[in-house]
Formats: C-alpha cells, structure tokens, sequence
C-alpha cells in the first residue's frame, strides 16, 4: 500500500507507471492511523510533519500530511 502525495505527483507517478490500485489519499488512509501498528516511511518528511497542523511558522503549515505521528 502506498499514498499518493497531494496532486503535484499524480503525472510523475502515472508516467513511472506506478499503478493506481494499492495507492490512498492521505483522507483516504488516516483514518487507519490509529489502529496501525507501524507506519514505515520513506521519502519526503514533509508528508508526515505534525507541524504542519498547527505550527503557523512552518513552511508546510496546513498541509495534508499522513497521520504517522498516530500509529
């Protein structure tokens, strides 16, 4: 299972050939966050930064991120 990263990735994905089926938008999938057991990352942190919910100084602030910080 992946995430698909807010829409600026959809055509490098699609043109990688990842396939659609095992991707989730982040609204898709965090509401499973707290019920995982393990959240592995690998890419850019930005995705998964909880400063983006309320640190209004952040350069991601209000950005959707996944839930990791939750598992």
């Amino acid at each position: 299972m992946a995430v698909r990263l807010p829409g600026h990735m959809n055509v490098p994905l699609t043109r990688a050939g990842v396939p659609n089926d095992p991707i989730f938008e982040f609204a898709e999938i965090n509401s499973e966050s707290e019920i995982a057991g393990v959240a592995p990352i690998t890419g850019a942190n930005d995705g998964v930064n909880p400063s983006a919910r309320r640190d209004t100084s952040s350069p991601v602030y209000r950005t959707p991120i996944l839930n990791a910080d939750k598992t």
